[in-house]
């Protein structure tokens, strides 16, 4: 055996949270506390070309902007 520790470790769970993966001085996080976009979802509602990339149909009701950021909250 190469290792000192043992084969079992490598059948283990672990939950981890996305905040854990990606560092705060990382480029992501300093644009989300820098820009709004809380004007794409609005937007979404009159553009059929936002609805068309975010793959909602006509009669999709689209989130209230709201949702995804107490989403990633959570």
């Amino acid at each position: 055996m190469l290792s000192k520790h043992s084969s079992i470790q490598r059948d283990q769970l672990e939950m981890i949270a996305l905040d854990q993966l990606v560092p705060s001085n990382h480029l992501v996080p300093k644009i989300e506390a820098a820009l709004d976009f809380s004007f794409i979802i609005e937007e979404v509602e009159t553009n059929m070309a936002y609805r068309w990339f975010l793959r909602y149909g006509f009669h999709d009701k689209v989130p209230h902007f709201s949702t995804f950021g107490k989403n990633y909250e959570r």
